[in-house]
C-alpha cells in the first residue's frame, strides 16, 4: 500500500509560489514550493521521492513553522506493483524464454 507522506515547513513565512500540483510526481529533495520568510526565498523540499497527493495552501498564505502543507504517497498506485524487463546487451528480450514453465 501507498506510505503517506507529510510535507511541514521549517519556519513561520508566506508562501511565495506554489510549484508543484496534486498528481505531480517529485524527485527526493525537489522543490514543491518556496516560502517567503525575513524578505528571503526558501524553498521547501520533498524528503522523499513520491506523488503529491494535496496542496493544502495556496500562494499568499501565511503558515507558522512545523505546519502541514502538503500530503505526497510514495506511489500513485492503490497496491504494490511490480514492473521488470530481463535485457540483454541493452535490448529487451522476451522473458518467456528464461522463466519456468507455468
Amino acid at each position: 500500500m501507498a506510505t503517506t507522506i507529510e510535507l511541514k515547513t521549517d519556519i513561520t513565512g508566506s508562501v511565495w509560489k506554489v510549484l508543484k500540483q496534486a498528481g505531480d510526481h517529485v524527485d527526493e529533495e525537489e522543490p514543491v514550493l518556496i516560502m517567503e520568510s525575513m524578505k528571503m526565498e526558501v524553498p521547501v523540499i520533498a524528503t522523499d521521492a513520491g506523488v503529491v497527493r494535496e496542496i493544502l495552501v495556496k500562494e499568499g498564505q501565511q503558515v507558522a513553522k512545523g505546519q502541514k502543507i502538503a500530503e505526497m504517497g510514495n506511489s500513485d498506485a492503490d497496491q504494490v506493483k511490480l514492473h521488470f524487463e530481463i535485457r540483454r546487451l541493452g535490448k529487451p528480450m522476451d522473458p518467456a524464454r528464461y522463466l519456468p514453465p507455468a
